[in-house]
């Protein structure tokens, strides 16, 4: 009777041999995790690359279709989206049409050569399906997979659209600097008081671009202040834009972002480079074009 109690009691295990495993099994979740957490960053980090390189092709072949003409960036503040879409009419006097804005914006003119929809549809869509704006993580050319969605989204409306309160959302953005130069210099030189910004035919060519291998085309904008550390200089940006520069950069990807250089190349940037000045200023006040990123191909820097 005593030897098979003591064959039984043999046959579990004892406290001490459960803790073991327990331990065994937590060390094995521990080092599994951030390889599994690892392997997603990188995952997201190449699918947003290959979005930004699909935006490249689609500039380029729009340019290729249109004498090397960049598409237009459209007005600088979100209030004149409606503009910019081609929502409202074209201010008497104007050379141009309210469908010339709809057509050369570049949220619309570029994802036709991606086989997708101008991005004006998506607006339109929402009057009778509010869900149908991307989205994170919607697997969307317009979607940064590791981007997330800002608290405040219910006030990313498109204002006075007809019909009803569409939003926007954005991911990859026109770099804002672009052709700053080249507007400003046709203002002081040509015309002072011709509203530039606001015509869609008055756009820079690639052949302007001095150092494409250098120079931001698009880029990945930040969609929510917590990318950045709550005491970085341009946490408190406000973050509602169809294009942007340094300012606006992303930090969700290892601390950076990537860029779309002119010549279709992609690069990796660390936020805290990329909102460096040439003075090695966080946030500074000098030139940010340096040798190896341009913001402004006809710039200070290259003059």
């Amino acid at each position: 009777m005593s030897i098979r109690t003591s064959q039984r009691h043999r046959l579990g295990f004892t406290l001490i041999e459960l803790l073991v495993v327990v331990a065994i099994i937590t060390l094995l979740i521990s080092l599994l995790f951030p390889a599994l957490g690892s392997a997603r960053r990188k995952a997201n980090a190449a699918k947003s690359q290959n979005n930004l390189r699909q935006w490249g092709i689609a500039s380029q072949t729009y340019s290729n279709e249109n004498k090397e003409a960049l598409p237009w960036l459209g007005m600088k503040q979100w209030q004149f989206l409606n503009y910019n879409f081609g929502r409202i009419p074209v201010p008497n006097g104007q050379s141009w049409t309210q469908r010339e804005c709809e057509r050369l914006f570049w949220a619309n003119a570029l994802p036709p050569y991606l086989d997708q929809k101008p991005y004006g549809d998506f607006l339109t869509d929402q009057l009778q399906d509010p869900s149908s704006l991307p989205l994170p993580p919607a697997d969307s050319i317009y979607i940064d997979p590791a981007a997330g969605v800002p608290d405040d989204i219910d006030f990313y409306v498109v204002p006075n659209w007809p019909g009803g309160q569409p939003r926007a959302f954005f991911c990859y953005v026109p770099n804002s600097e672009l052709d700053n130069t080249f507007q400003s210099t046709y203002e002081q030189e040509e015309s002072p008081s011709y509203d530039i910004e606001s015509d869609p035919n008055f756009v820079m060519k690639r052949t302007q671009i001095q150092k494409p291998g250098v120079t931001v085309l698009m880029l990945e904008k930040r969609t929510r202040a917590d990318e950045l550390r709550a005491d970085d200089e341009f946490y408190n940006e406000d973050l509602k834009r169809h294009r942007s520069d340094w300012q606006r950069f992303a930090a969700r990807h290892d601390g950076g972002g990537h860029v779309l250089r002119c010549d279709g190349s992609i690069q990796y940037f660390l936020n805290d480079t990329i909102t460096t000045d040439s003075e090695g200023i966080k946030a500074g006040t000098a030139d940010y074009n340096r040798p190896e990123i341009v913001w402004d191909p006809l710039g200070r820097a290259f003059q």
